[in-house]
């Protein structure tokens, strides 16, 4: 389906579909938070799609590092804006 590099040590973990189906009938809290995870990714390329389809490149530039500030705000990253020295 698909391939992916870590830059970092990472673990990954594999779960078998039945195992998957199984764990999302017994557990409603996990299968609550995936299925939002779910919808929120669906909504989000329907957008990407249609940005492609309708927007300029500039646009679709400006709507990305948009996305990538609030991806920062969610994570607690504080933004720092570079530092010139004065003139006097």
């Amino acid at each position: 389906m698909g391939m992916a590099t870590a830059i970092v040590p990472t673990a990954v973990l594999v779960i078998e579909k039945k195992e998957m189906m199984r764990v999302l009938h017994a557990e409603h809290a996990l299968s609550d938070r995936f299925m939002a995870y779910i919808l929120a990714r669906n909504i989000r390329v329907e957008e990407d799609l249609i940005d492609q389809l309708f927007n300029s490149s500039e646009k679709r530039l400006a709507r990305t590092l948009l996305l990538l500030a609030r991806y920062a705000e969610n994570l607690n990253l504080k933004r720092c804006a570079p530092k010139f020295p004065r003139r006097c």
